[in-house]
């Protein structure tokens, strides 16, 4: 009798085990399913900005300094002045013989054709002289360049005309270019013009 009540508290008690555990298993699936909704829902209102919003306003927060370059100009000449100084003496002098050579002989017959009337050329004498590095060239391979700009001052007559002697401006461009840096390996190619250049303004 006694076996008989023990086996029945037994059943009694495991069926209630079962039972609570499907319960707690149902009350943890619902929590569980009803935060995830809530939680969905909360997602739902969030907007979530573009990239394009995100950089705008970015971009909006940050202020870039503004680059100077005539500060890096000035700052790399410094550095580089020796360097500087010796390629655009060296250009200026290999650009003015170049333009001397055979008595400013390039110049003339530039002139002649500019002035058709032209009687002679009295005298020539170069005014001013700008010079500017293109490129240092600083490895050994490297080629260096510059531009020589000239202000010429030229007397001249005509064939015919109430004034004896005239005289003028004409403005010359040398590009020189050193062949791997080479200083007696040069290039050099002169532009003639009536017109001032910005140089001289």
């Amino acid at each position: 009798m006694e076996n008989k009540l023990l086996v029945s508290i037994l059943i009694a008690s495991v069926v209630l085990l079962i039972f609570g555990i499907s319960s707690m298993g149902y009350m943890v699936n619902s929590a569980t399913q009803e935060d995830i909704k809530v939680l969905n829902d909360k997602l739902d209102s969030i907007v979530i900005p573009s990239v394009d919003d995100i950089a705008n306003k970015t971009a909006a927060l940050i202020k870039l300094p503004v680059q100077n370059d005539n500060k890096l100009n000035d700052l790399w000449k410094h550095f580089a002045s020796s360097e500087i100084n010796e390629l655009e003496d060296e250009a200026e002098d290999v650009a003015t013989e170049e333009l001397e050579d055979d008595n400013f002989e390039e110049l003339e017959e530039f002139f002649e054709l500019m002035v058709p009337s032209l009687e002679k050329i009295k005298d020539v004498d170069i005014n001013d002289v700008e010079v500017e590095y293109l490129e240092l060239g600083l490895e050994d391979d490297e080629d260096k360049s510059a531009m020589v700009y000239f202000k010429i001052k030229v007397k001249y007559t005509l064939e015919s005309g109430p004034v004896e002697q005239y005289k003028t401006y004409v403005y010359a461009s040398a590009f020189v270019e050193f062949d791997e840096g080479d200083f007696s390996d040069e290039d050099v190619e002169i532009k003639f013009s009536l017109e001032e250049l910005s140089q001289f303004e």
